[in-house]
């Protein structure tokens, strides 16, 4: 019998820098590296956050990693790590 093995559970974070911190609509934008499992190139673009209390003492400047998932068009933030 062939056993298969487990997809990771701790996929690698992503890294980028907050360019701004939108709390009332639960947004970042954010300057971030490419990020090939979703074949987004490098650049600059406003996510949405899933839990808009990971926003709480994030500013511009800040380094962050982050894990992001792909709903259609749309890109959602569900893990967001203040790096500083």
């Amino acid at each position: 019998m062939i056993q298969e093995k487990a997809a990771p559970t701790d996929e690698p974070l992503a890294s980028g820098r907050v360019v701004a911190v939108d709390r009332a609509a639960s947004r970042i934008t954010l300057e971030y590296r490419p990020i090939p499992a979703l074949f987004l190139e490098g650049g600059t673009r406003i996510f949405h956050v899933d839990d808009p209390t990971s926003l709480k003492g994030l500013g511009p400047g800040d380094k962050v990693r982050f894990e992001v998932e792909r709903d259609g068009r749309s890109y959602t933030i569900v893990r967001l790590v203040n790096s500083n």
